[in-house]
């Protein structure tokens, strides 16, 4: 005869696992970890595009300068440290793009 009623008598053992109970603030914790993790790794990601970008334009600006070998790199160096306004801007916009914050490009309309 059926039941409705859900036996788990004769069902193996790992149905039936022990589990302790979780406290309200042990629970915040595990709710909250993943976003905090994911968070970090897109902070940690933007700052590496960040100044990836900055010193490859520093390093193309020297280099159009004429600059080569142990001259290239105190002037590069000072415009990582120093980046103009513009500079900032397109780091920023690199590192926004690169890290999904920011949309690729507008939709095309349908052809």
């Amino acid at each position: 005869m059926l039941s409705r009623e859900l036996d788990l008598a004769d069902a193996l053992g790992f149905e039936r696992t022990r589990q302790r109970r979780r406290s309200k603030a042990q629970w915040v914790i595990l709710s909250a970890w993943p976003s905090t993790v994911l968070s970090r790794q897109t902070n940690l990601m933007y700052v590496l595009n960040y100044f990836g970008e900055l010193n490859a334009r520093a390093a193309r600006q020297a280099i159009s300068e004429g600059l080569d070998g142990a001259d290239l790199a105190a002037p590069q160096e000072y415009l990582v440290q120093h980046p103009t306004i513009e500079t900032s801007k397109a780091a920023n916009d690199v590192a926004m793009h690169n890290t999904f914050q920011r949309r690729t490009q507008p939709p095309r309309p349908n052809c």
